[in-house]
């Protein structure tokens, strides 16, 4: 059996790498990456977004040739009623960090592991409750020139300069940084098996992220 990441995210392969973990990368095809409404209430979108991981790793699972366990992901950040995906540009990410400045906000994953022998797919979601501290506009400013928000859900890397931004956080942090590990952990339990079953041998690099 083998360990497929159906995701092209550069963070889950290192998070899953710096563990030790064998695994290959498989993306799944944009038809697979489906949207989200930016308005709705939270109960849709705890309902919606295990569809958006699940579609990716059946996506993924269907051109596996071997016996695999493919896992995928999708996190959100979501602020007052708004689900706020990666700005793409400085004005939306200005935007966005306004909308946080000084409140509290959730960051939402749905994980996902399907078995390409029996088809069983397991998903769950985890929650974080992240506070912004009080921002001056500089602040804002400094941060968007520095590209780091322009591909982060939300419009900030919580693992990076973004940290200077959050004032407290309840919750896991790696689900934040958007990749639980416990989670995909107690997932793979529910196949019998664990992370633990594709570590490489130690002193070996088994994979380059």
């Amino acid at each position: 059996m083998q360990l497929v990441l159906a995701s092209s995210s550069p963070r889950r392969q290192q998070m899953l790498a710096a563990l030790g973990v064998r695994f290959e990368i498989l993306t799944p095809h944009p038809e697979a990456e489906k949207s989200l409404p930016r308005h709705l209430p939270l109960a849709r979108l705890q309902q919606l977004l295990p569809e958006i991981s699940q579609c990716k790793a059946l996506d993924v699972a269907g051109r596996c040739s071997e016996y695999s366990l493919v896992i995928a992901a999708d996190t959100v950040v979501y602020a007052q009623g708004q689900v706020l995906g990666k700005p793409g540009g400085g004005l939306v990410a200005r935007r966005y960090l306004e909308k946080l400045n000084g409140r509290n906000h959730r960051v939402l994953s749905a994980v996902t592991v399907t078995c390409t022998q029996t088809g069983i797919t397991q998903t769950e979601v985890e929650t974080t409750e992240v506070r912004f501290r009080k921002l001056n506009e500089r602040e804002i400013e400094r941060y968007v020139a520095t590209g780091e928000p322009l591909d982060k859900a939300g419009s900030y890397g919580i693992q990076g300069w973004g940290g200077l931004l959050v004032e407290s956080i309840k919750g896991r942090y790696d689900n934040v940084v958007g990749f639980p590990l416990v989670t995909l952990e107690q997932l793979m339990r529910s196949f019998g098996r664990s992370l633990y079953d594709f570590a490489a041998p130690t002193g070996e690099n088994p994979n380059e992220c």
